[in-house]
């Protein structure tokens, strides 16, 4: 990156600064910068920004002795740099910095050999990128990210940031649409100052250590509701205002896909679904003609398509009635079968041409999750 110096009536020969590590204000590094690399770095600024930088535009209207600067021009290369409007009597250098550090203007002097006076305090702190992630507590399947109604709903999520201290960190929740936001601030580890003695009015400061920290969060969040479940990264902020706005997975949120990305968590969870017999009951048994057979239609509700297909368990029990001690059915036996259901549709029908009990014995669909998918 490019620092901009703001000169006054210096026609600058050359300058040098101090950099010292984050974690480290007093110990220093001196850079000598001469004014052919300030024109190197002048150069790299105009290609970088594509706009007529505030010193050349200074020099130019020096040149024409024009008493007035076009505010709309001005106007335009602040808006492009981030820079203010110049005066008249001022323009900029700029000091490349390949690395995090503390930047101090120590000296500054001209072609004729004389020291400008560098206003005190003239300094800047150059950081890292702060950063944010999730993080896998444990290692997760596809699987992990579909979820049945009524298990054990409640999951840990872990978000790692990275940073100057104290960040912040925004981030949302949507369940089924409905979209909540989140901040969260002050995040910081172990706060340390370190004390370093300047020879600067005679005063001891008290300097703050900028080295990033990685601090990690735990979110706790509960999966009850049927739906889809999105939790994204936002932005994150570092303790020098500098925020990276991380953005999330286009994909994240749709109903058929789950995802898992350094910045979203999406999660399905299915209701439970439960099928019976229509028009069938214990009370309203089902008439069956000797040598016929009869159809009992099954329905469905509460089903997810992201569930599809299901399975259905059926378990038929032969009636045990008798006459004169033996068993009038003996020559019925009991079964058990499973019926698919033929892609998204979810009623089935059993054709049954013996008399007894048709049991549905439970369900299930495509996501196989122990303990979760039988229902009777």
């Amino acid at each position: 990156m490019l620092l901009p110096v703001l000169l006054n009536n210096t026609n600058i020969a050359g300058l040098k600064y101090s950099v010292s590590p984050l974690n480290s204000p007093t110990d220093k590094d001196f850079v000598n910068v001469t004014a052919k690399d300030l024109e190197q770095n002048l150069q790299d600024f105009l290609q970088l920004t594509s706009v007529l930088s505030p010193q050349a535009h200074s020099k130019e209207e020096e040149k024409d002795n024009d008493d007035e600067y076009d505010d709309d021009d001005d106007d335009e290369i602040s808006r492009k740099t981030g820079l203010p409007t110049l005066q008249k009597s001022q323009s900029l250098v700029y000091i490349r910095v390949l690395k995090p550090g503390i930047f101090r203007l120590e000296q500054v002097w001209d072609i004729a050999h004389n020291e400008a006076r560098v206003i005190q305090p003239s300094e800047v702190v150059v950081v890292p990128c702060p950063q944010v992630a999730f993080v896998d507590v444990r290692k997760q399947t596809d699987r992990d990210s579909v979820w049945c109604s009524g298990q054990d709903n409640n999951l840990d999520l872990l978000i790692s940031v990275t940073g100057t201290p104290p960040l912040s960190l925004r981030w949302l929740k949507t369940i089924n649409g409905k979209r909540d936001q989140y901040l969260v601030e002050g995040i910081e580890g172990d706060y340390r100052l370190s004390l370093s003695k300047e020879d600067h009015k005679g005063l001891q400061l008290a300097r703050r250590n900028f080295e990033p920290q990685t601090v990690e969060i735990p979110l706790s969040i509960s999966l009850n509701e049927p739906g889809t479940h999105l939790y994204a990264l936002e932005e994150i902020v570092d303790g020098q205002g500098n925020s990276v706005s991380v953005g999330a997975d286009p994909a994240a949120g749709r109903l058929d896909v789950v995802s898992k990305t350094k910045t979203t968590r999406s999660f399905v969870v299915l209701g439970r679904p439960v099928v019976s017999f229509k028009s069938c009951n214990l009370q309203n048994p089902k008439p069956l003609l000797i040598g016929s057979y009869s159809d009992l239609e099954l329905t469905t509700k509460d089903l997810d398509k992201f569930d599809a297909p299901w399975e259905v368990a059926i378990r038929y029990k032969p009636p045990q009635e008798s006459i004169g001690g033996s068993n009038m059915y003996s020559n019925l036996k009991p079964w058990k079968e499973v019926l698919k259901t033929p892609g998204e549709k979810k009623n089935l029908t059993i054709r049954a041409n013996a008399p007894g009990e048709y049991i549905i014995t439970g369900i299930k669909g495509k996501v196989r999750i122990p303990g979760i998918y039988w229902f009777s």
